[in-house]
């Protein structure tokens, strides 16, 4: 498979005919997006300066959202996503780089906000098209910027060029030795890199047909339905996706075709693994963690994820370095640090986020892992999840506690945090199964926090306060601590 220069180049080389997207009952071809994505490429051509953010509002129709994003790209811009736009169009002002946005904005007494901002605004197609008045220099390359709250929930702005995004999703689908015959159906938000880099890039870069959906609770038949329609080879969720899948898949041979059932994030229960594979037919490998590390590794090897073991891919180098508040006590506990030749550059607006991270050619996650005999790693958290507890003189994880919880029937997603201070007690939510007495679960959980030497405080609830990708909203969990 060749992959040309730009995005463009390479959809345009597919068979016109195939079908690129579906989306419901709506369907489109590579005719249909590259006739899509060279309009927006010829309408903002003349607008956008290379190397110029072009802020767009989320949308959830993948084919305008896709085709948006190539045309920008192709313009010589970086395309930058946002559901907040007036956040992001503030903080733009305030770095004082130039900038421009596609809106469906038409309130004129709102845009009187941002002085920089000609008055005379485009409108195209229902869109309309605003442009700065900051001096039109750059020193960047076409590309996008993913806007990433990580798992701190504090926003982050990480800038790819286009051919660093290219070539690392190259890599990917070489990984997978994805092909022409593949289907991928993909369940996570566009503007998220499980969104666009796991599932629609590669669909695009080989010229085969991905699947979307947004995920719901209460359309988990029509994606059961679509991966036996689309004779699905490869997915990606998040474990509490899965467990829907499951709970309402009465076909155990519906996976049989799918390759990779792709999952990261907390580690599913052996019992909910079980049920997975015997009701949905779907064995699953891990990828994509909760933390930093999960981006530069993977356990592709395992029929299914229950082992908390990761490797680095293929192209990717790593090495560990002690964790200064454990590595007297603990030398095979470290922060990882990961290289590759094609990455994301830089934290837009972030001179100094950006030094620390990828300022000596290594990317450091802020991740605590043990190191296995084996040479793998087990994400034991980020590095403020791990620590030393003085009464029992042991190493404790939020990631390793977590795992031992996640054991439990009747458990089916577990967040821990750490103690605030020394004398304090880390706290554990749990989203469990109704059927399941608290009292029963709560006795189960405090038989696992003993064989841990472990005294915490547990909350337990049918769901969570949820991220935009279905991650657990941590600042939100905390504050019912204190309600």
């Amino acid at each position: 498979m060749s992959i040309r220069n730009s995005i463009l180049d390479i959809i345009l080389q597919h068979d016109s005919s195939q079908v690129a997207i579906v989306y419901g009952n709506k369907s489109w071809t590579y005719t249909e997006l590259s006739e899509r994505c060279l309009w927006w490429k010829e309408h903002l051509t003349n607008k956008v300066s290379q190397g110029e953010i072009v802020v767009c509002d989320f949308e959830s129709d993948p084919f305008e959202y896709t085709c948006k994003f190539i045309g920008v790209v192709s313009a010589g811009g970086i395309h930058l996503s946002t559901r907040d736009r007036y956040t992001t169009w503030s903080r733009l002002q305030r770095l004082g780089t130039p900038w421009s946005a596609i809106t469906s904005l038409s309130d004129a007494g709102v845009l009187t906000e941002f002085s920089s901002l000609r008055t005379a605004i485009n409108k195209h197609d229902g869109n309309i098209f605003l442009k700065n008045e900051l001096p039109e220099s750059s020193l960047y390359s076409s590309g996008r910027i993913l806007e990433t709250s990580g798992s701190t929930g504090e926003p982050k702005w990480v800038y790819w060029t286009e051919y660093n995004l290219i070539q690392d999703r190259k890599s990917w689908i070489n990984d997978l030795s994805l092909n022409s015959q593949d289907s991928i159906l993909n369940l996570h938000a566009l503007d998220f890199a499980h969104g666009i880099d796991v599932h629609v890039l590669p669909a695009l870069f080989i010229g085969i047909t991905v699947v979307h959906h947004n995920i719901r609770s209460d359309d988990v038949t029509d994606i059961i339905n679509s991966i036996s329609k689309h004779n699905v080879t490869m997915m990606s969720a998040l474990p509490s996706h899965y467990t829907y899948l499951a709970i309402n898949s009465t076909d155990p041979n519906l996976g049989n075709n799918v390759r990779w059932a792709l999952t990261g994030g907390a580690l599913l229960s052996p019992v909910t693994i079980s049920l997975i594979q015997n009701k949905a037919g779907l064995k699953l490998k891990r990828l994509y963690g909760a933390t930093e590390a999960g981006i530069m590794c993977a356990d592709l090897e395992k029929d299914n994820q229950s082992i908390p073991t990761l490797w680095p891919m293929n192209g990717i180098e790593m090495k560990v370095r002690p964790l200064k508040a454990v590595s007297n006590k603990f030398p095979n506990i470290g922060e990882p640090y990961f290289k590759r030749t094609h990455m994301a550059s830089l934290y837009w607006g972030d001179e100094v986020r950006t030094e620390s991270t990828f300022g000596d050619g290594w990317y450091k996650t802020g991740d605590a892992v043990s190191i296995n005999d084996d040479g793998s790693i087990a994400v034991l958290g980020r590095a403020e999840d791990v620590w030393f507890d003085n009464t029992t003189q042991k190493l404790q994880s939020a990631g390793e506690i977590s795992s031992a919880i996640s054991e439990i029937h009747g458990i089916n997603e577990v967040a821990v945090f750490p103690p605030s201070t020394p004398s304090a007690k880390p706290t554990i939510f749990c989203t469990i199964d109704p059927q399941i007495s608290i009292s029963t679960l709560n006795e189960y959980i405090t038989e696992k926090l003993d064989q841990l030497f472990i005294e915490a405080t547990i909350f337990l609830g049918n769901d969570w306060p949820r991220t935009i990708v279905g991650k657990p909203a941590r600042r939100a969990l905390l504050a019912w601590t204190t309600e």
